[in-house]
């Protein structure tokens, strides 16, 4: 009952605390925070934990849920959302859960996170870094690697402060060289701080091109942070799909509200988002960036080229491969039923390279005459993984490899086939 009457209490301590702007009230903002692009993905910490929706009061609905359920003794659990708008790709079950899966699909802002990502040791009276610290499996908890005690949180947020402030000002003295001041969207956490910057306008981007709007987005992010500061989160830098906490929601473990505030970092009123859009990134800045990133693709590409051109001229004609030119019968056989696993279908790249298709758009034609379930954008990504990471340079399994994972159809062709091509290999070397 006690505790009961204490949660009852702070929320309406909590609602005290929010004031706004005109005629702004906490369920149109959330509205405007949703938006009217495609839709995004939710998440908190119950099953199916991040799931995508397009209807704003479904989110509304979920943002009341969040606050009225807690576990764990912990006042309320978390409430996610998606930095960027998302489409709709897929869905799947897991664990007894159907999820809907989103993408995203426009760049809406640019989102960084600040937080002091440590926990304190008191015997050592150090901060010790979240990647330094010691995990055992019998005893819950983090431990110092020096002294093995136990460490705690202990947020920093007024050195935190410092480094959002310093950002702040550095970004306001980039965007003056495009004859504009941005405003902010700043939202305090437990540990630290979100920061946002709006773009006047929503660029959207289809399917086919995420991976050259993940890297817009990074440039976009790089311009305005011209210096590291030690407690920005840097895996959010080019992350177009992350979640973030949803501003004027609660912290599960405080039952503090998650505070829009000024660039002093003090409450502020909530104001509608126009505000931040109208005093938003500028289209000239937008446009310095994507022309960057095409520099930055045509040299890629470039590089590629040579590579490959290298490669071709290296080690495509190395005769030592007995196999080369040709797709073996293990793989043939599961072509021609148009099925393959996953990792059989990473070995074909290998395997179809050496036979000639040693460039995306000749691997792409074969994936969609080979395979059943053939998606584009899926066999895509594969393709470019595999000269990103110029697995060109291995060559294909041996069969005694491909033996070993049970692949090998063991047919008198593929012995014969082998023979004959170890044979002249053979012939080559003694002349």
């Amino acid at each position: 009952m006690v505790k009961s009457l204490y949660r009852s209490l702070t929320i309406v301590s909590l609602i005290r605390m929010t004031t706004f702007h005109e005629n702004m009230t906490k369920e149109k903002f959330f509205v405007e925070w949703f938006g009217l692009t495609e839709g995004k993905e939710i998440g908190t910490n119950k099953p199916p934990r991040r799931n995508w929706t397009d209807n704003p009061q479904e989110f509304i609905d979920f943002v009341k849920m969040c606050n009225d359920e807690c576990e764990n003794k912990e006042f309320c659990r978390p409430c996610w959302i998606s930095s960027q708008p998302m489409r709709y790709i897929k869905s799947e079950q897991k664990y007894g859960y159907v999820r809907k899966i989103g993408e995203a699909c426009a760049i809406e802002k640019l989102f960084f996170d600040f937080d002091d990502d440590t926990k304190y040791c008191s015997k050592c009276d150090e901060f010790i870094k979240k990647d330094e610290l010691v995990k055992d499996k019998q005893r819950k908890g983090s431990f110092c690697p020096k002294c093995g005690t136990q460490c705690f949180e202990k947020p920093r947020k007024e050195i935190v402060a410092n480094d959002v402030t310093r950002f702040i000002t550095g970004a306001k003295e980039m965007c003056k060289i495009y004859n504009f001041e941005p405003i902010p969207f700043i939202v305090g956490t437990r540990k630290g701080y979100h920061v946002y910057f709006f773009l006047c306008e929503i660029f959207k981007f289809e399917s086919t091109n995420f991976g050259f709007a993940k890297m817009l987005y990074k440039q976009m992010q790089d311009m305005l942070k011209k210096d590291e500061f030690e407690f920005m989160d840097r895996r959010i830098i080019g992350d177009l799909n992350r979640l973030a906490r949803v501003p004027l929601t609660r912290h599960e473990k405080t039952g503090k509200m998650c505070q829009v505030l000024d660039e002093n970092l003090n409450p502020t009123k909530v104001r509608s988002l126009e505000y931040y859009k109208l005093y938003g990134i500028q289209l000239d800045f937008i446009k310095d960036a994507v022309k960057v990133v095409k520099k930055l693709e045509y040299e890629k590409m470039l590089k590629k080229k040579e590579q490959l051109e290298k490669f071709e001229d290296e080690g495509i004609k190395d005769d030592s491969y007995p196999f080369k030119g040709m797709i073996r019968p293990c793989f043939t056989v599961r072509m021609t039923k148009g099925e393959m696993n996953h990792a059989q279908r990473l070995a074909w790249l290998s395997e179809i390279y050496y036979a000639g298709y040693n460039t995306e758009e000749k691997m792409l034609e074969l994936c969609r005459k080979t395979f059943n379930d053939f998606t584009e954008k899926e066999s895509l990504n594969q393709i470019r993984d595999y000269f990103k990471h110029e697995r060109w340079n291995f060559r294909p399994y041996k069969c005694s490899t491909i033996q070993s994972k049970g692949w090998c159809i063991g047919t008198e062709a593929c012995a014969n086939e082998r023979e004959i091509r170890i044979q002249n290999t053979n012939k080559a070397e003694s002349i």
